[in-house]
Order: structure tokens, then sequence, then C-alpha cells
């Protein structure tokens, strides 16, 4: 946890994080299940199927999409809330990518402008207010979002990975990202911890080695 004293990140720079990451875990259902998913599965044909079909998906379709290779992984992994915590985030991006301007309130709160199309006679809706941690949940959520990715991944095709030299394997991450200890690697028993040492969110294609 913070202390009251350590200097905290500018709230705008939260928001930008926040903004990558979400984008990052878009990027990870198209780019990294569904790519890996359809190589293992239709061979040769899968670079064609990816490029007429998850090359061109909608937002709204990603996570049909992740959870249907789910189950047909057979996965154990706990995903009921996957869809929800999915869609709370696409919310939050969308109000702030869609804005017409944001503006730090203070160290605490940043202020963003909806935008919208009116006549002179209507009026102009009061700006959304999101705190740090908010913004801070959000940047979580996203890890726990990917996190599920790279365990359905890795325990569902029988995939490795490893930090340098060292095979690491991906734990079950909780079933509410609230309750997820964030641990996104473990080690052989006679190696340190890795907990939080690298981001889910910049992890590599199963398969391949962590640098």
């Amino acid at each position: 946890m913070t202390s009251s004293t350590a200097p905290q990140e500018d709230i705008r720079t939260l928001l930008l994080q926040f903004l990558g990451a979400y984008s990052r875990v878009q990027n990870y259902v198209d780019e990294v299940v569904a790519r890996t998913f359809f190589s293992k599965r239709l061979g040769m044909a899968a670079e064609r199927v990816w490029k007429l079909a998850v090359s061109r998906i909608r937002d709204d379709e990603r996570v049909p999409l992740f959870l249907a290779i789910a189950d047909e992984l057979k996965t154990d992994a706990d995903l009921e809330l996957f869809e929800d915590v999915y869609k709370k985030r696409k919310t939050l991006r969308d109000g702030i990518a869609h804005s017409a301007h944001f503006a730090a309130d203070g160290e605490h709160l940043v202020s963003i402008q909806r935008t919208v199309v009116a006549t002179g006679l209507d009026p102009f809706p009061e700006p959304v207010k999101v705190d740090r941690d908010e913004l801070l949940a959000a940047i979580r959520d996203c890890s726990w979002l990917q996190a599920q990715m790279v365990y359905v991944l890795l325990s569902g095709m029988n995939l490795k990975m490893a930090l340098g030299d060292i095979p690491v394997t991906v734990p079950k991450p909780a079933r509410n990202p609230d309750d997820w200890d964030r641990a996104e690697f473990a080690l052989p028993v006679d190696q340190e911890s890795v907990e939080d040492a690298h981001d889910p969110l910049t992890s590599p294609v199963p398969g391949q080695s962590v640098g």
C-alpha cells in the first residue's frame, strides 16, 4: 500500500495507464488468444481465418470469442465475472476515449467532459469525475482480465512459459478481481517469488520465454 507521505502518480498519468491497459487486453484477445488457438487447431488455415474474422472483430465480440475458446479448451478457470468486469471497464474506457477533453481536478480526481451533439437549447452535461481509487481498480481489473486469459491458454493448451531459463507456471486467478492476490507467475520452490515482478499485460505469447 502506498503511504500517505509517498509521492503519488499524477492522476492524468493513471488515466493514460488505464487506457493503455485496456487496449492491451483488447489486443491480447485478438493477437494472442485467438491467434494461438487457431494456429493450434487449424494449422495452415489459421492465418487466413484470423485475417477474415478476428482482425475485424468488434469490441463487443471479444468476450464471447474468448469465452467460446475457453469453453472449447474445457478450462477450470472461474470466468463467471469475466464479462461483467470487461463491460465495466469498457464503459469507463469509452467515456474517457470519446470525451471532448479531460483535466485533473486536484490531485485525486480527473474531470471528463463528455462529447455531445445538442442544440443550443439543451443543457450542457456535467463533467464525469473519476477518482484515483477507481483508476487504480480499473488498472488492476485489466491485469486480472489478462491473467485469466494467460491461465486459460497455458492450462488449456499445455503451453509452457519461462523466466529466462527457469520454467514458471501461472496460478489460477481468483474468481473476483477484488480477491486476486496479483500473483502472476509461480516459480519452482527453490526460486524466489515473482509476484508483481512481471506484468501479465506485457506477457509474451505462451510458449515463449519471458526476458
